[in-house]
């Protein structure tokens, strides 16, 4: 028998020891039960037999978080002082066949063009920004940067590749 800490998604509360009869890797998302509640998980760890009665993990997914992603929440966790669980709840983790497919967890997924429109200004910034890698985007606060970067975003999306925004704590003000 192997022993599990597992984060729970979206939840405060610490990593929890569940019990398994095979060894699962760091990232794998597992369906638990909390309270007679099947709840989502990840394997953050393998550890020692504790001293109290465990449960099992009801049954391992085709799903799993990469290293990077680990790696990010645990970051996430400590930087704004929250639970592994709420730091996985905002990522989406892999399909272990397919790296490029991903599933969502708790949120539909949209794929409707946005009817995001940029003025001729913001537009010559997005070609800038497209031409050029390595760039610098600056502006007023309310100038419009963000709705450029979304835009790319989007560009992007529909291309088949990804993107990771990081919105600064200045965007929770209002």
């Amino acid at each position: 028998m192997y022993y599990h800490k597992i984060s729970l998604i979206g939840s405060p509360l610490e990593p929890s020891t569940y019990k398994s009869v095979k060894l699962l890797k760091n990232g794998v998302l597992v369906d638990i039960k909390v309270k007679n509640r099947d709840v989502k998980g990840v394997v953050v760890s393998l550890c020692q037999e504790p001293e109290f009665e465990t449960k099992e993990i009801i049954n391992t997914t085709e799903f799993h978080f990469s290293s990077k992603q680990m790696e990010l929440a645990k970051f996430i966790s400590i930087y704004y002082i929250c639970s592994l669980g709420d730091a996985f709840g905002i990522m989406t983790p892999f399909d272990s066949g397919d790296m490029h497919s991903q599933v969502e967890l708790g949120n539909e997924s949209k794929n409707d063009d946005s009817s995001l429109e940029l003025s001729k200004k913001q537009q010559d910034a997005l070609s800038f920004l497209i031409q050029h890698k390595v760039s610098l985007l600056f502006g007023d606060t309310g100038s419009g940067k963000t709705e450029i970067y979304m835009k790319y975003f989007e560009d992007i999306l529909k291309s088949g590749g990804r993107s990771l925004f990081l919105m600064p704590e200045i965007s929770l003000t209002p």
